[in-house]
Parts: C-alpha cells; sequence; structure tokens
C-alpha cells in the first residue's frame, strides 16, 4: 500500500509519500493536486476546531508554555515569533483568510519535489505538469527561498520570565538570538556547539546535568540558523523542582566555562571525527535522503537541520567537510567567545514555582528573578 503524510513548521510544509513503483504516476498526481488544487472548504471547520483546541490544551501544557514564554520574552510581541496562536485567534480565521494564504505562499515557484526509487525523470515532470497546469506550470524555485522578518532586539542582561503551573516536574529555557543563515565560521560553531550540548550524552551539559547529578533525563539544544530573522540559541531541561533551580546554575556555569576556557583538543579531535566519519555521510546513506537534502538546499540555500534523539546538528555537504578538516583548535575556542553570552539572555521557567524557590540558594533563587 501507499502512505502519505503531511508535517507543517514555521519555515516549510513537508509531504512526504512512499508508494509501490506501479502506483507512482498515480501518487504523484495526487500530491501535485493537493498542492495546486485543495478542496480546502470540505475540511476547513473541522480543523479549525481541531487548532483551536490544541492552542487551548497549550495553556496547561508545561513544556510549550516554557517555549512560548522563552520566544515571548526574547523577541518581543510585536514579532510573529513571540505571538503563539490562542484558541480565539485560531478561530477568527476565515476560509478566505487560508485561501489567501494558500495563493500567496504555495505557487509552484516556492515548491521543491524530491523523487527516488523506480521511476524516471520525464515522467514525474509530465504527472506534475499535468496536476499544475491550471496554475502556469511548475517552473523551478529560486535558491534561497525566504520571508523577511522583524529584526529582534539584542538581549543585554539578563531576563527572567516565570510561569507558577501545578506540575509534577518544572521546565527550563535558557538562552539568546543565535544565527541567521550560515556564518562563515559556521563549522566552528557546529562542533562547539557538539562539544557544549549537541552531542547527546557525550556533550559536557548531558554529562552535567544528567549523568554527575541526576537533576534530569535529558537536555536539548538548539542552534539551527534561521530564515529570515536569527533562530535562538538555546537550552532546555526538565526536572524535579526541587533541584531544578540548581540545574540553572549549572547550565549557566557550564556556557560560561565553554566561552572563558573553550575546548580541550581532545574534545576537538573526537567532534571533529563526529562529523567527518558519522554525521555527515550518514545523512546521504540513502537514496531519498539524498534527494530530500538537495531539494531542502534548492529551496532555502540551507540543508535541513537534524535533531533525531538528544543529537543536533547541521550536516552540510563536501565544502563543509572541507571546512571542518582544515579547522584548527582555536578557531572552535574563537567560536565559543564570539556565539556564547551567558550573562545576556533569557532564562524562563514553568511549573510550580514555590516548590522550585524554596529548594534554592539565595544565589539560585535571585537567577530566578527571586528574593
Amino acid at each position: 500500500g501507499a502512505t502519505l503524510r503531511i508535517d507543517s513548521d514555521r519555515n516549510r510544509t513537508r509531504l512526504r509519500a512512499v508508494a509501490p513503483a506501479a502506483s507512482a504516476d498515480s501518487m504523484i498526481a495526487l500530491i501535485g493536486e493537493l498542492l495546486a488544487r485543495p478542496r480546502l472548504e470540505a475540511a476547513f471547520e473541522a480543523e479549525r476546531e481541531r487548532l483551536a483546541l490544541r492552542s487551548a490544551r497549550a495553556a496547561d501544557d508545561a513544556a510549550m508554555q516554557v517555549r512560548s514564554l522563552f520566544e515571548r520574552t526574547l523577541y518581543g510581541e510585536n514579532h510573529p515569533f513571540g505571538r503563539p496562536p490562542t484558541a480565539e485567534s485560531v478561530r477568527a480565521l476565515t476560509l478566505e483568510d487560508v485561501r489567501a494564504f494558500h495563493a500567496r505562499h504555495y505557487p509552484p515557484t516556492r515548491i521543491v519535489f524530491a523523487v527516488s526509487g523506480a521511476t524516471e525523470r520525464p515522467r514525474v515532470e509530465r504527472v506534475l505538469a499535468e496536476a499544475f497546469s491550471a496554475t502556469g506550470g511548475a517552473s523551478a524555485p529560486s535558491s534561497g527561498t525566504s520571508t523577511s522578518l522583524p529584526k529582534p532586539r539584542e538581549v543585554k542582561g539578563r531576563r527572567v520570565a516565570t510561569r507558577d503551573l501545578d506540575t509534577r516536574q518544572g521546565h527550563v529555557m535558557l538562552g539568546h538570538l543565535g544565527i541567521q543563515g550560515q556564518p562563515k565560521d559556521h563549522a566552528a560553531l557546529e562542533l562547539m556547539h557538539h562539544i557544549l550540548a549537541g552531542g547527546g550524552f557525550i556533550s559536557r551539559m548531558m554529562e552535567l546535568l544528567r549523568t554527575q547529578t541526576g537533576i534530569t533525563s535529558a537536555l536539548y539544544s538548539e542552534v539551527e540558523p534561521g530564515r529570515g530573522t536569527p533562530n535562538p540559541y538555546l537550552w532546555r531541561f526538565s526536572g524535579n523542582p526541587e533541584t531544578l533551580a540548581r540545574g540553572v546554575r549549572l547550565a549557566l556555569e557550564e556556557i560560561r566555562k565553554m566561552r572563558d576556557e573553550g575546548v580541550t583538543a581532545e574534545e576537538f579531535e573526537a567532534a571533529r571525527t563526529a562529523y567527518l566519519d558519522g554525521l555527515i555521510p550518514a545523512s546521504y546513506d540513502t537514496p531519498h535522503k539524498t534527494a530530500e537534502r538537495l531539494a531542502q538546499k534548492h529551496l532555502f540555500g540551507l540543508y535541513d537541520y537534524q535533531s533525531p534523539q538528544y543529537l543536533n546538528y547541521y550536516a552540510g555537504d563536501a565544502a563543509e567537510l572541507e571546512a571542518i578538516r582544515r579547522l584548527t583548535h582555536q578557531d572552535v575556542n574563537r567560536a565559543a567567545r564570539k556565539y556564547l553570552r551567558p550573562d545576556d539572555l533569557v532564562i524562563t521557567v514553568v511549573g510550580p514555582l514555590e516548590q522550585i524557590r524554596a529548594a534554592a540558594t539565595p544565589a539560585e533563587r535571585a537567577l530566578l528573578g527571586a528574593r
């Protein structure tokens, strides 16, 4: 049988389909029909209500609330990233709003198809041309498609935002503005990030907060390049309320230590080997992975950022492999000093605040904005 999955985020909508070779033309035609002439009215009211209910439930979801609070504090309410959807804002949408959004953001020139397997390019082009014939044809998109967004303000000093929520665990998210696009020293940033928090169980912060202290079962970090505006460079974890404030203090200390002292020669070599021999080659280990990555690069000018399980990394192509080979230990330490700002960031905490603060030292309570 065939499968079709659709997911979306702030930057894209992605359709993934698998079909027997004998049904390939039918599947490609179906996808073309969905994109070119969707029957929005058929599911509009039910889908709008489903999303409204999901937005309402998010008010009691600590993991979702800590991210919403973090982004609102970091970007401000005048920035799209600082305005999460509410049940009211979703229910205010009309069918015409959605039709206009589709017409503006889903023309053929903003769509890339990645096809692999038992089919041929002329067949794919013919089927897609028929599906998009009413919209003027499926010309190729320009590389680096993006939407311009307001420039967020830089954080000076620490901003603390909290929300009291009756949950068994407390949730923390801390960070500052990260990068937009791919800076020239991106390879050095990637290796530093891998050593600090992006490398999963072998990273410093996971080792400290999970293995050594047991404060959390998992720590996640993100430094994905933004499109149209900087994404945050953030760290997040959850845990027992009685030890959460200590976790915030230790996380900040580890970030500062990386900025001030850098990485060791052994850490540098291990991280470089992880990218050269593992993370980048594994991103091309199937034909469809390769096709999908090339489509992503063509559409946005960047490959897809990857976050399997506890890892968080950017796997580029031969150019990135060469940039990593040229890196020195000092390059990575310069990236740490450039990109880490432990004294200028946002700290957000959601959970049973009285419990969290009661177990904290005076210094830790100060980090959480309490006396």
